[in-house]
């Protein structure tokens, strides 16, 4: 087991940190992308050092990353230990595992827990582990009684109890079986591919969605695109605020797990927000205008100003969907500063009203290829439907 210290160039002071492990060969190290990223993106400004359990400090390069699966394969100039077996097969269940890391730089620590299998809720494959991993060992390995690699810490989540994360162990195999120990070493060799690691998972993200049968809700006279994945997360609520005429049904869905690039930039996460809002004894007058100042100020929060990315560009135009439901849609999109291939995107549908309801349908889509938005845009809004005939223009 290693520490692993990304350290200020200048001044050597410590920037982050994380553990690593042997791996293949007797100087190869595996650790978490999310260590050792700034040393990517300002190489200028950050180094890695590796520091075994004696102390020793070893300035350590970046040879490869998989920037999905939030790995990265180190090498130092020597020859650090010897390395330990990716297990090959799938443990079942309940196995017994124990995590190791450096929490905090307090030393070695070793956490039981259970192997729980594949996550539910996360797009990218992620082990639950049933273990506090704390802040500091991201990058360990966890291992089976055997003392092989079942998976590599990476998260935890903060919110609950004894919730850890893994990247399975078939993906650090995967890893290294794509590895050259001739690949270039330069930064901007290793942000071409983290570059072409994100547009391929963004492609085949994208082809999922569009294969997978959407599973619709009736709201009202309102038929809506609900769960669009697997993997997405959906909840339903009714809003009632004291002094409104109207009533607000709320159903959402997002599809979690977006790809850490940085600590201010996550790609690849996409929200389905819908919300009716009717009342009893509303006209269609008092509806436009309910609709009208929820989303004016939908509009105005999606412009809020965010580090690495540009302002927003927006327009806005009346639009009839596919089954004829019109509407008014506010489209807006900016850029991302340094990854120039994905940018956010958000929509934001307003339907005319319907006797006394009427829809609001929001999108947002952050770290998306244009090419890919516009299949996902017209995807869910060609999934919108409502009971009335279709509309004349």
């Amino acid at each position: 087991m290693f520490t692993v210290e990304i350290q200020a160039v200048n001044d050597r002071s410590l920037h982050a940190q994380g553990s690593a492990f042997v791996v293949l060969g007797e100087n190869l190290l595996i650790t978490n992308y999310h260590v050792i990223s700034d040393s990517i993106l300002e190489p200028d400004l950050f180094m890695v050092v590796v520091i075994d359990a004696n102390g020793k400090h070893r300035d350590a390069k970046v040879r490869a990353v998989d920037v999905i699966n939030d790995l990265a394969i180190l090498s130092t100039e020597e020859s650090i230990g010897r390395p330990l077996t990716i297990r090959q097969s799938i443990p079942s269940k309940g196995t017994k595992a124990f995590s190791l890391g450096n929490p905090g730089g307090l030393g070695l620590m070793v956490v039981e827990g259970i192997y729980n299998g594949l996550s539910e809720s996360s797009y990218v494959p992620t082990i639950h582990f049933s273990g506090a991993i704390n802040a500091g060992m991201s990058g360990g390995p966890t291992v089976d009684e055997n003392g092989q690699v079942i998976g590599v810490n990476t998260a935890s989540r903060r919110r609950d109890q004894l919730i850890g994360l893994l990247a399975p162990a078939d993906r650090v195999t995967n890893l290294l079986n794509t590895f050259s120990t001739g690949l270039s070493q330069a930064p901007h060799s290793l942000k071409a591919q983290i570059e072409k690691q994100i547009v391929r998972h963004l492609d085949e993200m994208t082809r999922d969605l569009l294969i997978f049968p959407i599973e619709k809700v009736v709201s009202g006279g309102f038929t809506l695109p609900a769960i669009f994945h697997d993997q997405a997360s959906c909840y339903g609520d009714l809003e009632k605020e004291l002094g409104r005429r109207f009533l607000v049904a709320v159903r959402s869905c997002s599809l979690r797990g977006g790809i850490f690039v940085s600590q201010d930039l996550q790609l690849g996460t996409i929200t389905v927000s819908h919300r009716r809002i009717y009342g009893d004894h509303l006209s269609a007058r008092q509806v436009a205008y309910a609709q009208n100042q929820l989303s004016r100020s939908d509009v105005e929060d999606s412009g809020s100003p965010v580090k690495g990315k540009t302002e927003w560009l927006c327009r806005f135009a009346t639009v009839i969907l596919q089954s004829g439901l019109k509407g008014v849609l506010h489209a807006c999109r900016r850029q991302l500063s340094d990854f120039a291939f994905a940018n956010d995107h958000y929509y934001l549908f307003a339907s005319r009203p319907k006797g006394n309801e009427g829809l609001l349908t929001e999108i947002k889509l952050k770290g998306i290829t244009d090419v890919n938005a516009k299949k996902i845009i017209n995807h869910f809004f060609n999934s919108i439907s409502s009971d009335s005939p279709k509309e004349s223009s």
